[in-house]
């Protein structure tokens, strides 16, 4: 988990409300939707918001999935349903297995960014004071990681971050990125021969 840069202040998602007042129903399919995913997706460099995985991954945590940090349903915070600062993009088991409908607010402010959370909240809050050791998306490998806070341990323990299969995994995922990125700086005539020596080592050599 890392924090990311916050949403331009003018982006506006609410779409026109209906003659009596109230909102349109969600859609991620409206264009304004498609538009926030798209750069979400690029400021999450394509990765799990919460848990750092490759969302769409299906080896991993599946499917990518857009995460209202505070619930939309009608009993609960509508308001806050095309808010900006209240979607994040996350892989399908962070959002519809381990969150679900998770209420994480603990005081309604006057604006969102002044209320309160019981979670970790990746716009608002600076990871690392309230989770130490958490996979921050790079090739960096982890062990399990720390609480520092009340919130940062409801949020280890909410998604499972400390889970020794996830640690596996993410760290295979850190361990393939520091790959590629070690094979990027090698010259065309070495990479050719790292390939072919790897191709020989599996028995795919032509």
């Amino acid at each position: 988990m890392r924090s990311l840069t916050r949403p331009d202040p003018t982006l506006t998602l609410e779409p026109r409300r209906r003659a009596d007042g109230s909102l349109p129903s969600w859609s991620r399919k409206r264009k304004s939707i498609e538009k926030f995913v798209a750069w979400a997706l690029a400021n999450q460099s394509d990765q799990c918001a919460i848990c750092g995985y490759f969302v769409g991954d299906v080896a991993d945590r599946r499917a990518w999935s857009i995460d209202h940090f505070a619930p939309k349903g009608d009993t609960l915070y509508p308001q806050w349903t095309f808010e900006p600062l209240n979607l994040i993009v996350t892989c399908h088991s962070c959002n519809s297995i381990f969150k679900q409908d998770f209420d994480s607010v603990t005081l309604v402010g006057r604006d969102y960014a002044d209320s309160s959370f019981l979670l970790v909240h990746p716009y608002l809050d600076s990871i690392e004071r309230h989770i130490e050791g958490t996979y921050a998306g790079r090739s960096r490998r982890v062990g399990a990681p720390r609480p520092q806070s009340p919130k940062g341990r409801t949020t280890i323990e909410l998604f499972r971050l400390d889970d020794v299969n996830y640690l596996s995994g993410i760290n295979r995922q850190a361990l393939r990125i520091s790959l590629d990125e070690w094979k990027a700086h090698l010259p065309g005539a070495t990479l050719l021969l790292f390939k072919n020596a790897m191709a020989e080592l599996t028995g795919r050599h032509q």
